[in-house]
């Protein structure tokens, strides 16, 4: 999945790959999810954006939602360690 750092101090799902701005990847499980989002510096880095935690956070959340839904919808568990 792509994600893109807004200038308006959000992030964004890029699905169709065309938004401006500069943009990371994660694989959609949740293991990939939580250790990509396991400090917001790391991603305020990565975008080279200033994003507060409390934004980052609710983000990981979304796409942590996100991946529940898809898994169970494709009746695929995914495991955590």
């Amino acid at each position: 999945m792509r994600f893109v750092g807004q200038k308006h101090k959000t992030l964004q799902i890029d699905n169709q790959k065309k938004l401006p701005g500069r943009a990371a990847y994660v694989c959609p499980s949740q293991l990939c999810i939580q250790k990509a989002f396991k400090s917001p510096r790391r991603i305020n880095s990565l975008l080279r954006v200033q994003l507060t935690s409390v934004v980052i956070e609710r983000f990981e959340e979304v796409l942590l939602e996100w991946t529940e839904k898809s898994a169970s919808t494709t009746g695929k568990k995914e495991e955590l360690p």
